[in-house]
């Protein structure tokens, strides 16, 4: 399976990504501005933690169409919360956050 560890005291707490992922590859995971864990994958597929475990953020079907068959290099945030999405050919900026 496909996931993330947290060492946390004496002990990891570990996340299972695979309902996320499927077959896709984590690329990386970063913070937004309010120290917010945020993944991606390589397909554009964004999830965030809660505090408890790692939910989906769905991107409006325009710019999922944006990123299309482009690989995901990155993701970054501005400092009012819009999501930049980077890939191979270009940036996509939303206000979806």
């Amino acid at each position: 399976t496909k996931g993330i560890g947290n060492y946390i005291g004496l002990s990891f707490v570990n996340f299972n990504l695979s309902r996320f992922l499927g077959d896709d590859i984590l690329v990386g995971l970063t913070l937004d501005h309010q120290g917010k864990v945020w993944g991606y994958s390589s397909s554009g597929k964004l999830f965030y933690f809660n505090g408890k475990e790692f939910k989906p953020f769905h991107l409006n079907q325009g710019i999922s169409q944006a990123i299309g068959y482009n690989l995901v290099n990155d993701i970054c945030f501005d400092l009012i919360g819009n999501i930049c999405i980077t890939t191979i050919v270009k940036v996509i900026c939303t206000v979806e956050h």
